[in-house]
């Protein structure tokens, strides 16, 4: 009687659809990993904004009326941030700044992938 070596289609099936499953699992993981620390990013870079305006209008009396991303944050001499931070998946999705010279205020938004909606933040902290 001849006994035959190796495994069954079926054996192969199962070991395969594991491996499969395993590595659907890390995929996604892996994703949600990614958004997260791009979100996490972009809340440092708000912070770090943020401490700049303060230092400008502290220097020059009121915020500036634009600021460039990618660019930098300087009057007269002074360097305040350079470069100015750009979103993590730029050009998929940028910051904004809005100054209102009015109030002598700004609205800095960032757009948060893992709640999906935009996210405002203003001298004061987030709006």
């Amino acid at each position: 009687m001849r006994k035959n070596k190796g495994f069954t289609l079926i054996e192969v099936l199962v070991a395969t659809t594991i491996v499969a499953i395993l590595a659907a699992i890390g995929v996604v993981s892996y994703a949600s990993a990614n958004r997260n620390s791009r979100d996490a990013r972009r809340l440092a870079d708000v912070e770090q904004i943020r401490a700049a305006l303060e230092m400008y209008r502290a220097d020059q009396g009121s915020y500036p009326s634009t600021i460039s991303f990618g660019g930098s944050l300087s009057l007269g001499g002074n360097v305040y941030m350079d470069p100015i931070p750009q979103d993590p998946k730029y050009p998929s999705y940028s910051y904004s700044y809005t100054y209102f010279g009015s109030d002598d205020s700004y609205t800095l938004s960032i757009f948060s992938e893992k709640t999906a909606e935009a996210r405002s933040f203003g001298p004061l902290g987030e709006k």
